[in-house]
Formats: C-alpha cells, structure tokens, sequence
C-alpha cells in the first residue's frame, strides 16, 4: 500500500509499473512524507524481515521464538517513534506535522511527551479538523492518566441493570476495554482470569466494558462464558461509539486502566504478566 499527500497545487504523477512505485511531484506534503518515510526507513526493513521470522515460529508454534521476536519487533517500532516524535519537533510548521504528531502519539497518549510536541505547531494546523481532535485525544488523555480520579459512568451490563464505575469504591478494580471480535483482546483473557482468580478475594474486582455491537450481543455473552470471564460486564453495545470508550479515549483495544479503593487510576495498559506482577505488588 502506497499512502499518497495532496495539495491544492499542480502535482505531477508518474507510474512505471504499479501504484506502489509511483513517483509524485509538486506536492510539499507529499515530499514531507517521503522525507519522514526515509528517515524511517533504515528500520523499516529489519521490521519486515522480522515479521516474517515472527510467521515462521508462529507456524511452528515456537512461542519462545515469538516473544523473542516480539521483543525486537517492539524496541524498533519504539525506534521509528521517536524519529517520528524528532520530525514534529524539528519541523512543526510541516504540512504533515499533525499526522506524524498523531503516529507518535499513538493509541494510549503519554500527555508529558505529546503536549509539548503539540505546543510547537502553529495555529493554521491546530485549527484543522486533524488538528482539533488531537487536542481533544490530549484533553482526554490528561483527564484519564495516572494520579487522575477515573471518570464515573453507568452502563447496563448483561441483563440491562444499570451498574457505575462507582460502586466498585473500596475495591482495586481493573476497567477493562474488549470486544468478543477482538482476536488481541480474547488472547489476553486467560491472563485476566489468572489475575482474578488469585486476587479476587483479596479485594481486587474487574469491571469490563465491550465494544460489541447490538447485532452481535448473542456473540458478547457467548465469549463472557467460553472465556470464563466470572466478573461484571457493561456495554451499550454501540460498537466504537461505546460512550465509555469514548470518555476514555479509547482507540485500541484492549486497554485497561487499574483503578484503587479511592478511584484513583493507579495503572493503564497492564497485560500478561505484568498485571499479575503489580496486584502482586498491592497486596502482598
């Protein structure tokens, strides 16, 4: 897939033998983009190179290979970020400083980082539609960040009684965001029920919301029972515009955010062994 940026000028397109190696002149953004894409791109390879190292272990169902390889797929990934991050700062009055600002930003805004970056852009790029919703994502994200008291709601869950985030004060609780389509989300399931059945009685609850749609709540209570997944679960059932997802921020899933007795959030994002290690941490 080739991305291509347009301008409201006289652009010139030449094409030798597919799409994918088109040539395209007269666009600034456009050049913007290949200037971004080539200080990209010395890591780019070894990301494909790895992915297909990643397919053959998963053939083989090697799943020390895999993680190894997840580790290194990370850590360049984490790489072309930072170039990413470096592009904005170096060039914020690019006419693609708002889109490499939200590749940088990705889908869980680390606020700190990204605020300054888009700080920097000038006035013409914030007031673009782009603009205005990485505003809105920061405003968000600084609501929904670590030390922030979670932001309360209702939701029906299962059988439509309406249950708030609220009512689980006194309790650590875990607000976690899935959906029974998310493949990620249903592979990171037995990690949670690990989580609960050792903490559970300890003082520690999960509160889940789903981004299923009305269609497909028969396929909603059908994985809360494969899954065995013995918590609360709420949902509108209004597939991405879930209100909650909205409130939060949510753009990925699965997320979750680690809530204590106080409603403070205390953790975000906590996955496979890391979430078993910090309710560790609380409780013993």
């Amino acid at each position: 897939m080739k991305a291509v940026f347009l301008d409201m000028a006289n652009m010139n397109m030449v094409q030798t033998d597919s799409f994918s190696n088109a040539q395209m002149t007269g666009s600034k953004a456009n050049d913007e983009f290949k200037k971004l894409n080539d200080l990209r791109k010395a890591v780019s390879g070894e990301r494909n190179r790895l992915m297909q190292q990643y397919a053959g272990f998963a053939k083989e169902q090697n799943k020390e290979g895999m993680k190894a390889v997840e580790t290194r797929i990370d850590s360049i990934d984490e790489a072309v970020r930072k170039q990413t991050g470096a592009y904005v700062s170096n060039n914020p009055s690019s006419p693609i400083a708002v889109f490499a600002l939200q590749q940088y930003a990705g889908y869980s805004v680390d606020v700190s980082e990204v605020e300054p970056l888009f700080n920097k852009l000038p006035q013409s790029a914030k007031a673009t539609p782009s603009g205005k919703e990485m505003a809105k994502t920061i405003e968000i994200a600084k609501k929904t960040g670590i030390g922030q008291v979670a932001i309360d709601f209702t939701q029906n869950d299962t059988l439509g009684k309406p249950i708030s985030l609220s009512s689980f004060r006194g309790k650590y609780v875990l607000l976690d965001f899935w959906a029974s389509w998310c493949g990620p989300c249903r592979a990171e399931n037995p990690n949670v029920v690990k989580a609960y059945n050792a903490y559970k009685s300890k003082g520690f609850d999960i509160l889940s919301v789903s981004l299923d749609k009305e269609s497909a709540k028969e396929r909603w209570l059908k994985a809360i029972h494969d899954d065995n997944l013995t918590w609360t679960h709420v949902s509108d059932l209004q597939y991405w515009n879930n209100a909650v997802a909205k409130m939060y921020g949510i753009q990925s899933i699965p997320q979750n955010f680690l809530i204590d007795p106080k409603g403070k959030i205390i953790g975000k994002n906590l996955r496979g062994e890391d979430l078993e290690k910090k309710l560790g941490e609380i409780f013993n």
